[in-house]
């Protein structure tokens, strides 16, 4: 087992709706872990093989196919040191619940679903996705979530959408090196990026199927943009550079390319004025 790492140091920012802890932390499972060992509310102390509430002594892991459920609240913060939720049978439930913070990983195929929330939701804290993690919005009501979380990792994040739903990533202090990867069932399935950097440093954007909204000019050439044909990418007269795109089953060239150059190449659709993107060299 490895050395435990040092815990989350949070520095808290209000917001309308939810404060966000700035901060990354340690990733191995630890002895002292505090097990879930039933579904049901997060915070209550029958849901922890303490049987104690959640405190900032421990860290918490949910491994065992649980559902923790965050209901109809407001807004409300976790008090360990992290939670982690592993395998793809486990989840965190935001259910019509206006802002959460925490710090959370999800591993190994661990799922946060954002349900029923068409008046939209925030999340805050960290979130880091070691290796494979899943954010869904399932259902037929528009699910909206905003990740206020410092979002760091390598691996891959399947945005799983449902609908109309919207994910907005906000951060701009992210860190994440990994994959935003975006599945949704139609082109009104959006993924938001609404501040410089809140991709993180080095990322890939997968568009499997759904829409691309960034709301600034994406520079620095560090980012990857990888399109099917069922994805749309939203340009809004933005000027954006990244290392590399792939668009259908063509990698392009270095080089820039106007909106209708992009829309020639048949692999997917780009929409906005005299948007354009430019490949570095």
């Amino acid at each position: 087992m490895k050395p435990a790492r040092s815990p989350i140091k949070r520095s808290h920012i209000l917001l309308p709706f939810v404060a966000i802890a700035l901060g990354a932390g340690g990733l191995d499972a630890r002895a002292q872990d505090v097990m879930a060992t039933s579904s049901g509310p997060w915070n209550s102390k029958d849901r922890w093989s303490s049987l104690q509430s959640p405190e900032p002594a421990c860290a918490y892991r949910n491994n065992g196919g649980f559902r923790l459920d965050i209901l109809h609240v407001s807004r409300e913060a976790f008090d360990g040191i992290t939670l982690t939720i592993e395998g793809p049978k486990s989840m965190l439930r935001m259910f019509r619940t206006s802002g959460v913070l925490v710090d959370l990983v999800l591993t190994a195929g661990g799922r946060l679903s954002a349900t029923n929330t068409g008046s939209g939701q925030n999340i805050g804290g960290s979130l880091v996705i070691p290796d494979t993690g899943i954010i869904e919005g399932p259902g037929a009501a528009a699910n909206k979530l905003t990740i206020n979380s410092l979002v760091s990792g390598e691996g891959v994040l399947t945005l799983a959408m449902d609908g109309d739903d919207e994910f907005t990533v906000t951060n701009p202090a992210n860190t994440f090196e990994g994959e935003w990867r975006v599945e949704g069932n139609k082109p009104g399935s959006t993924f938001r990026s609404t501040e410089a950097g809140s991709l993180g440093t080095g990322s890939t954007i997968h568009i499997v199927q759904g829409t691309f909204d960034p709301a600034y000019e994406i520079a620095g050439g560090g980012n990857r943009l990888i399109m099917t044909p069922e994805a749309v990418v939203l340009l809004h007269d933005h000027h954006h550079t990244f290392k590399s795109v792939t668009v259908g089953d063509q990698t392009l060239a270095p080089g820039t390319y106007s909106l209708d150059a992009l829309n020639a190449l048949g692999g997917g659709r780009f929409e906005g004025g005299t948007g354009s993107i430019a490949v570095a060299p």
